[in-house]
């Protein structure tokens, strides 16, 4: 999906005046799983809820100059939203296809594994999701306070915990697709580490595959950190047009090169990785990352924008 599609998908819906199109659930967390409750509200909170979650859709998801990225850039860290695609390794949100079969409702004897918020918006066959997460700074307890609000001249004790949802929309899934700018969220609570391993093992297969290299088990032992930086640069690798190239032209370019022909120890045809460093310095080609300036000749590391140091 596109930009573009995105945000005319995302309009076409919110700027329809339907009724009852807008629900909200509660997302429950127990052991490693969630489910859904349904959350009985009156109009007034379910219209005034609405409006505030699609004011934060128009401000976050709908600006013409935001920038739009795929998940396997995440390694980049810009300021971006980026879309997974969710596949048969990772599908953390399958539990919302069964939100029609919900009958129980979020109660306070909940609130202990209350995660987050999902709001579906519908129109007709079509709709989306949206995510807020809900942070413990969000969570009003009543055991440690006393709140009252005022009914006509008298203050009165709330007996009940207090639900607090906020102008704010974390991510949003149309289809199989997932668009957020945070995915620290998605690794922390959506196991999104397992999608960045699964794409990096499918570039150090990748470069198997391509035979040129030697000592393919430093990939392996980089990309098993538990950090997940290195990870998330194979993953970035994974579309590399270098592992597209031709693997005679490719070994004969990297010989000629000004910087990799000294980087990469070679033999009998193959780039020779005796370390991590060597390893991590075989992504970077692969993300080429080593930039020159036709203006001033000078190379640079491409994501740090930091100036090389002249080879010998």
């Amino acid at each position: 999906m596109t930009k573009a599609e995105m945000q005319e998908y995302i309009r076409s819906i919110i700027s329809a005046e339907v009724e009852n199109g807008f629900e909200i659930f509660a997302c429950l967390k127990e052991d490693s799983s969630y489910n859904l409750k349904y959350l009985r509200a009156t109009d007034d909170l379910i219209n005034n809820t609405e409006s505030k979650i699609l004011t934060a859709l128009e401000q976050n998801f709908l600006p013409e100059d935001v920038e739009y990225d795929t998940s396997d850039n995440i390694a980049d860290n810009k300021k971006a939203l980026y879309e997974v695609q969710q596949d048969e390794v990772y599908h953390p949100f399958d539990f919302l296809q069964g939100y029609q079969e919900v009958v129980e409702r979020f109660t306070d004897a909940d609130r202990k594994n209350l995660s987050g918020f999902f709001f579906r918006v519908n129109l007709n066959e079509n709709y989306f999701w949206i995510y807020q997460h809900v942070y413990s700074v969000s969570r009003i307890d009543r055991s440690k306070h006393v709140f009252a609000i005022l009914a006509k001249d008298t203050y009165k004790e709330i007996k009940g915990d207090i639900l607090q949802i906020d102008t704010r929309a974390d991510l949003i899934i149309i289809g199989t697709s997932i668009i957020t700018s945070k995915v620290d969220l998605l690794q922390r609570s959506f196991a999104f580490e397992s999608y960045i391993r699964a794409g990096a093992q499918k570039t150090i297969g990748i470069i198997e595959e391509l035979d040129i290299v030697r000592g393919l088990e430093k990939f392996f032992a980089l990309e098993s950190k538990q950090k997940l930086t290195n990870a998330k640069k194979l993953l970035k690798a994974r579309n590399s047009s270098v592992l597209t190239m031709d693997r005679k032209t490719l070994l004969e370019r990297l010989k000629t090169h000004s910087r990799y022909s000294v980087m990469f120890a070679f033999e009998d045809d193959h780039v020779v990785i005796n370390s991590q460093k060597d390893a991590a310095a075989f992504i970077k080609m692969l993300n080429d990352d080593i930039v020159r300036s036709e203006l001033t000749g000078q190379e640079y590391d491409s994501p740090s924008k930091s100036a090389l140091e002249p080879q010998e």
